[in-house]
Parts: C-alpha cells; sequence; structure tokens
C-alpha cells in the first residue's frame, strides 16, 4: 500500500507528481477514489500557504486528472470534500520559489484545468474554480496599510511602509498583467464557453460569466468570443436566464464586444440568429428579449441595464442594416413602436388617417415613462432607434400605422394637455423636441403626401414662432429699431449673460429651420404650401429680430431662397411680406469675426439670387432703394468666394434692362473716380495673378498659343463630364467679368480708363474667343493622349481653329502695343509741352 499512497514527508518538501499522476491512471488505482482523495488532502496540506508558481503546471496534470474521476466516483463525498478543498487554495496568492525553474507559461495550463472544474455538478467545487479564475485574472493587490490609530507615530516607519505598500502595487500589477495575458492566450475561454453550453446552476453561470466579462475587454479574448457560436450561446443564455445580474453581466460583454475591432462580425451573427430563430420557431429571440429587458423598472439598476442594451439593439441596425427587413418580418419593429409610442396615443381617439391601428384599445399592456433620468434615455434611445428602422420602406409605413407622425407631432404642439408628454420637465422636454424635429427630418421628405394630409406645415410654423417667442422671453428687453439692428447686434451680443447662448430654444428654432428647408426642397407644391401657410411671415420675423444668433440668420436667408426659386407665387408673397425691405440692412453686415461677417452676407446674397431675381415688382423694389449699389460696394473687400456669389447674382439682376443704368452709375465710397469698369478689370488682374497668367509690359499678352493658362491652375486627377475647361468656367472670376462687360457694353468705357486698364480690356473683348481656343486643344491633347487620328477634315478643321486663335491673339498683342504706343506719344508730348511752358517761363534762350 506505500507503492499506492506515495510518501509526503517532510510536509514541506516537493511533491512527486509523477507518482501521483499514477496513481490516478494506474490500471489497479485508477478506481480507488478513497485513497484519490488522501492525495489531494496531502497536497492541500502541503501548499496549505498557497501554490508555488514552480508547481502550477503540475497541479493542472492533477486537476485535469481530478475532474476525470468527477462522474466516474458517483460523487463520492469525501473526495468532492478533499478536491474542493485544493481548489481553494488557488484563492491564495501564488508563491514565489526562488529559483529560476518557473515555466514562462505557468498560468496558461493551470487556468484551463480550473475552467474545466465549472463544467462539474458539484457547485462548491465549480464556484471555487470560478471564483479563483476570476482572482487570477484580476490579480491580487496587496493589504492596505495599516492608519495609524494615535495622532503622534513614527514618521520613518509610516513612510517605510508607505514605500513597501508602492512596491507591491507595482509588483500586483505587473502580476496581473502577466496572469491576464497567459489566460487570454491559453484555451481558458474555450473551456468555459463549453462550460456554459452544460452548467445550469445559476452561482456558477453568474461566476462563470464574470470571467467572461474580465476577458472580454481583451481583443484576443473579443476575438475568440465573435465566433457565430459562442456568441449564439451568449444570446441564448441572455434569453434563458432570468437572474438579472446575469442579464446585466451579458449586456455589459456584448457591449464589450460592440466596441472591439470584431463588433461587425458579433452584430451579424447575433442579427442572424435572431432572424433565423424566427424563420424556424416562429418567434424573434430579439424582440422577445426587448420585451424582457423593457419590463425591468423596479429598481434604478435595472433601467441602466435596459438601456444598455438598447443601445446595443442601436448598434446592431447601425452595423448590420441588412437586418432591417428581418426586423419587419419579425414583428420587432413593432414591439420598438408600441414601447415608444402606446403611452403617449394611449388614450387618444382622434388619430390622424394614415394611422390604421386603434391606439385607443392597444393589445399589448403600455410602457408608462416617468420622468426619471433613465426612463428619459429610454425614451431618447427608443426614437434614435425608430429612426434607424425607418430607413426601411416596410418599417416606416408600419410605424405610420401604429400612428408615429401623431405621437411626433405631439411633441410640437403648442399648449400640448397630453399627460404622457407633460411628464417630462423643461430641459427633457426640449431635447425630445430636438430629437423629434431630427427624426421628421429624416421622414418628411420620403412622405410628403401624409405629411400634407396631417397639415404638417401649418403645425411646424406655428411650433417655430413659439420657440422663437421663448428666445425671446428669456433675454433682458433691448431697445433698437429695426432699421438699425444690424448695426447693434455685436455689442448687444457681448451683452448678453454667457449662460443664454446655450438656451435649448436656440437649438429648436436651428432643428425646426432645417426642416422646413428640407420640405421646402420636396418639389413646388410644398414651396407653394409653406408660402401659403405663412412662412414668409415667420421667416422675416426671425430676420427682423437682432436678438437671434447668426447661423438662424442664415437659416431663414437660405429657406427664403428656396422656396421662391421657381416659383412665382412665393416671390410675390415675399416682397408683400416686406422681404425686399429687410435684406438691406444685412447687405452693409459688419462683425468683428470675419467668418461670420461672411456667412451672413453670402447669405444675404443669396436671397437676393433667389427671391428678388425674376420677380419685377421685387426689382423694382430693390433698385428704387439703392439695392444695386450695395451690392457693387460689397465686391471690393469681399473674399473671393463671395465676389463670385455677388457677380453671379449681379448678372441675373442685368437681365433687366434698368438694372443696367444703376450699375453704371455706381462710383467706390473710396474714390469717386473708380467705376464699375474699374472695378471689374482690377478683380481681372488679381484673378490673372491668383492663377499665375504670365503676362508682358503694361500687362499685355505674353503667351500667344495659351493666352488665359496660368501656372497655377487647379490639376484635375479624375475626368471631367463636360472637360476641365469648361468646368473652369465655374471655378474663376474671369467668366463673370466677361459676362458682365458683355452685359454692359465694351466700348464706351475705352474713352474713362487708363492706358494700362484698356490693355486689359481688349483681352477680356475677346475672352469666348480664347477660351473656345482652349477647349479645341483640350480635344486635341485627349483625342492624342487616347491614340486617336482624327480624319483629314476633322484634323484640318482642329489645326485651323489652334491658327485661329494664335491670329486672334497677335491682334490683340498688336491692339494692346498700339496702346502702349499711343500712351508713351501722350506722355511725350505731356512732357514736351511741361518743358516748353517751362522755358518759356524762365525766359531761358532756345537754341536754334
Amino acid at each position: 500500500m506505500n507503492t499506492i499512497v506515495p510518501s509526503f514527508a517532510p510536509l514541506d518538501g516537493a511533491a512527486d507528481f509523477d507518482k501521483i499522476c499514477a496513481v490516478f491512471t494506474g490500471k489497479h488505482t485508477a478506481t480507488m477514489f478513497d485513497r484519490h482523495a488522501a492525495i489531494l488532502d496531502k497536497l492541500a496540506r502541503i501548499y496549505k500557504d498557497g501554490f508555488h508558481c514552480r508547481d502550477l503546471n503540475n497541479l493542472a496534470r492533477v486537476l485535469t486528472l481530478a475532474f476525470g474521476k468527477i462522474s466516474l466516483s458517483d460523487n463520492d463525498p469525501s473526495f468532492l470534500h478533499s478536491l474542493e478543498n485544493l481548489v481553494a487554495i488557488s484563492h491564495a496568492p501564488f508563491l514565489e520559489s526562488g529559483h529560476n525553474d518557473t515555466p514562462a507559461d505557468y498560468i496558461a495550463a493551470f487556468a484551463v484545468s480550473l475552467a474545466k472544474l465549472t463544467n462539474t455538478r458539484h457547485v462548491k467545487i465549480s464556484e471555487a474554480a470560478a471564483e479563483a479564475i476570476y482572482n487570477i485574472a484580476g490579480g491580487r493587490t496587496p493589504s492596505e496599510l495599516v492608519k495609524p490609530t494615535k495622532r503622534l507615530y513614527a514618521r520613518q516607519k509610516c513612510l517605510k511602509e508607505a514605500a513597501t505598500t508602492k512596491l507591491l502595487e507595482r509588483q500586483a500589477s505587473l502580476e496581473r498583467e502577466i496572469h491576464f495575458i497567459q489566460i487570454e492566450k491559453s484555451d481558458t475561454l474555450d473551456e468555459l464557453m463549453h462550460s456554459l453550453e452544460t452548467q445550469r446552476e445559476p452561482r456558477i453561470v453568474q461566476a462563470i460569466l464574470k470571467i467572461i466579462r474580465k476577458l472580454s475587454y481583451s481583443p484576443i479574448s473579443a476575438r475568440k468570443l465573435s465566433n457565430a457560436s459562442n456568441v449564439s450561446r451568449l444570446v441564448d443564455l441572455m434569453y434563458c436566464m432570468q437572474d438579472d445580474t446575469a442579464f446585466s453581466i451579458i449586456v455589459e460583454i456584448f457591449w464589450n464586444l460592440l466596441s472591439s475591432k470584431e463588433k461587425q462580425s458579433v452584430a451579424n451573427v447575433m442579427v442572424q440568429q435572431g432572424l433565423n430563430n424566427f424563420r424556424t420557431h416562429g418567434k424573434s429571440i430579439l424582440s422577445e428579449l426587448f420585451e424582457i429587458c423593457s419590463s425591468k423598472t423596479s429598481v434604478s439598476r435595472l433601467k441602466s441595464t435596459r438601456n444598455e442594451f438598447i443601445i446595443i439593439l442601436n448598434s446592431l441596425i447601425s452595423l448590420a442594416p441588412a437586418c432591417l427587413p428581418g426586423f419587419f418580418e419579425s414583428n420587432f419593429t413593432e414591439s420598438i413602436g408600441h414601447c415608444m409610442m402606446r403611452h403617449e396615443l394611449g388614450g387618444l381617439q382622434d388619430l390622424m388617417r394614415i394611422s390604421a391601428v386603434d391606439t385607443a384599445a392597444p393589445l399589448k399592456k403600455p410602457f408608462i415613462f416617468t420622468s426619471s433620468p433613465e426612463d428619459y434615455e429610454f425614451k431618447k434611445m427608443l426614437m434614435q432607434i425608430s429612426m434607424q428602422l425607418c430607413s426601411h420602406e416596410g418599417n416606416l409605413t408600419l410605424l405610420l400605422e401604429q400612428g408615429l407622425l401623431d405621437f411626433l407631432l405631439l411633441y410640437l404642439e403648442s399648449d400640448c394637455n397630453n399627460d404622457a408628454v407633460n411628464i417630462w420637465n423643461d430641459v427633457q422636454l426640449k431635447e425630445l423636441q430636438l430629437q423629434t424635429l431630427q427624426f421628421l427630418n429624416a421622414i418628411v421628405p420620403r412622405i410628403p403626401q401624409y405629411w400634407s394630409a396631417v397639415n404638417g406645415n401649418a403645425l411646424l410654423l406655428n411650433y417655430l414662432s413659439k420657440s422663437m417667442a421663448q428666445i425671446t422671453s428669456t433675454k433682458p428687453d433691448l431697445v433698437s429699431s429695426p432699421t438699425s439692428h444690424l448695426a447693434t447686434t455685436a455689442t448687444v451680443e457681448n451683452q448678453q449673460p454667457a449662460g443664454l447662448v446655450k438656451n435649448p430654444s436656440n437649438s429648436l428654432v436651428g432643428g425646426t429651420l432645417r426642416l422646413v428647408s428640407r420640405i421646402s426642397e420636396l418639389g413646388p407644391s410644398q414651396k407653394r404650401a409653406l408660402g401659403a401657410q405663412g412662412a414668409f411671415k415667420v421667416l422675416i420675423a426671425i430676420l427682423t429680430d437682432p436678438e437671434q444668433r447668426v447661423d438662424t440668420w442664415r437659416a431663414a436667408f437660405l429657406i427664403c431662397s428656396s422656396l421662391c426659386q421657381g416659383c412665382k407665387s412665393n416671390k410675390v408673397l415675399f416682397g408683400e411680406s416686406g422681404g425686399v425691405d429687410m435684406i438691406l440692412p444685412y447687405l452693409t453686415y459688419s462683425s468683428a469675426d470675419p467668418q461670420e461677417t461672411e456667412a451672413v452676407l453670402l447669405a444675404a446674397v443669396e436671397c437676393v439670387w433667389g427671391s428678388v431675381c425674376g420677380s419685377a415688382t421685387n426689382e423694382a423694389a430693390f433698385f428704387s432703394a439703392d439695392g444695386i449699389f450695395a451690392l457693387m460696394d460689397l465686391i471690393p473687400n469681399a473674399s473671393y468666394t463671395s465676389q463670385r456669389h455677388i457677380l453671379g447674382c449681379l448678372l441675373d439682376l442685368l437681365e433687366n434692362p434698368k438694372a443696367r443704368s444703376h450699375v453704371l452709375e455706381w462710383r467706390s465710397s473710396k474714390n469717386e473716380q473708380t467705376g464699375v469698369a474699374h472695378l471689374l478689370i482690377a478683380l481681372w488682374n488679381s484673378e490673372e495673378r491668383r492663377l499665375g497668367v504670365p503676362s508682358g509690359a503694361f500687362g499685355t499678352l505674353a503667351d500667344e498659343r495659351k493666352p488665359l493658362a496660368g501656372h497655377n491652375q487647379l490639376v484635375h486627377n479624375e475626368p471631367v463630364k463636360d472637360g476641365y475647361v469648361v468646368e473652369e468656367l465655374s471655378e474663376n472670376l474671369r467668366a463673370k467679368i466677361y459676362s458682365m462687360f458683355c452685359k454692359l457694353g465694351f466700348d464706351h468705357f475705352y474713352s474713362i480708363i487708363s492706358p494700362e486698364e484698356q490693355i486689359k480690356l481688349t483681352l477680356i473683348a475677346k475672352y469666348l474667343d480664347f477660351k473656345i481656343g482652349q477647349v479645341w486643344e483640350e480635344i486635341s491633347q485627349e483625342l492624342e493622349y487616347e491614340g486617336i487620328r482624327p480624319i483629314s477634315p476633322d484634323l484640318d478643321c482642329i489645326k485651323t481653329a489652334t491658327q485661329v486663335i494664335v491670329d486672334k491673339a497677335r491682334a490683340i498683342k498688336q491692339k494692346q502695343n498700339e496702346i502702349i504706343q499711343r500712351k508713351t506719344e501722350c506722355e511725350n508730348h505731356e512732357e514736351d509741352e511741361f518743358y516748353g511752358t517751362y522755358i518759356k517761363q524762365r525766359g531761358i534762350p532756345i537754341d536754334q
């Protein structure tokens, strides 16, 4: 018998693990479970102070063999108790032997053996094994330094103890890192997931899930967990487990997985499993999980878990948009809509015509929201997930039938008497209203007929007016006249309290304007409807309010322009509402912030372009108010972008013959001798310098073959539909300057401009000819690049066109040289006259 049970004397000596393993596996000793128990007891006494790191691999062999004996021993109580005691020692810190015989992966095999022991019917053993793995994966922190109980203590001793504690903390941190790395690289996670397949004891399952949650922070472990079988197992476990703590842990695990690099594969597996389950068994796991989760409202902690699960669902839809049709089929969308809307719609009798479901008598018990922060976040996330679901047509139709528009418009009604809407405090309600506007912004362009049926435009404009009134009521009273409000804006803003900048009503006005802008782009019928329902009255009220923000003004201008483009009736309404008079002060707007100034000016010019141009009445009012002069005054100091925009607007205004006289009468405020011709030629010179166009003396033509080409012109790396030369027409000012001269004429300017300006004007007059030459040159280059030789008549045509351009360039250069010659002769004549007068006055004799 002495050969069967190895000797362990002395107890602090090294164990002979080969002999121990031989007892567990020997032909005659494999079933002697009492002997096995005795061995485990002796090992427990040897390592009563903790396992040595060098022995962990051998101990792993013993624990693995012991695991195999559990079922064979018919759950022998003495054997199980001995094994439990040995496993319990794993909770103690590992001991360093002081030798260099510790294996590099001493934790890996030991953790795997413990993971196998979690898959037993003996609760205490499995629980002890799981707790041991959890402790090993998390490391061990040293004992806290004992704080002195007396006011007088030895300072040096305390400092020494503190230094020791710091050292222990660093060692523990290193130990945690080493242990964690070895465990994540081992098969521990696989064994734990295998245990979850058969383990039914809630305490053990919860302990295993805690380990998996800790490991899920690791990219390596997240990659292992992201395979189809593991994800499916966790989803099934979430569905089957009734324990709230386990449910919360699984939610955290999925949160970590969806935050890792493997989030795409995890999302695909989760969604696919839910859809497969529905198609196979007729029930949707995700839908039922959502209903289970939404019912967790007893305590704040469970509400937080519910909200985290909704965020996971939101992430799934973002990562796997292909699942949207499946959500419609599996009634998941219906569950979301029911939970989100039934509290508000449950008592309503007069729903909109598009609501096909009788929400006054819902089949399911409605979810009752409270004003708690958790329920508020839940409501916001339900609206967010519903908005994503609506990107699929079937989901949108289903939610509309459930009363989606009724639900959303309730939050935009003024003085709403709905109890479910009124539970929110002011801050919460404004945030929900902002999200409602975003929701409508996403779906209204797809349902214009529904939107018209519920008279959404009128309600939206009424809500916009109310939001503006709230902004005004929260600011101090300011006295300013409608005509001078722009001049005092900067001062007013500086006087406002800092808190007013974050007024949530500002965001609501901005969100409402974005929605109105989106609706104005839906076609002529929506434009006419907005105009007829008083859109211009509200927008002009915004633009005449000095307390509105700059971005609000800008949005209002752009909406006015959008509503009037292609809609003559709206242009009439714009003029009748005082829109033309409202624009003019903004054309002289100035702010300390150049970007702010440019934003306002561009928006105002855009409004002139869209709302005034093309309407004889509005144009007449604009001309009589010196609007042309205001536009011209902007050009010299405007940015390049603004100059292009202003010139484009002026060109459209010049379609009206009455505008020409206003443009010709304009004079610069800085120099009364500077008229429109001087301004346009100066812009041309500036544009040539920007493009790097070479020029000769006095600005003459330098390159006869490429008179318009510059060194700094944009290089196009991608093909352009109409060609680079045509595309360039919209990229620089020269085409607009040429068009302006075409409207105003060329010849009558030569007598009022300087010779240098005459030189440039001769070039400007031939801009279109030279641009056509560039088109021919581009055609020739493209044919050559593609290896295509034109037929002889076409080739002759290309050569002729090129030669014509060269001839015209030479003619222009000759004309420019003549101007220079006349300029020189005139200067010489003036110089001779000056000297003649000087000599005559001084009486200086002239040599014959």
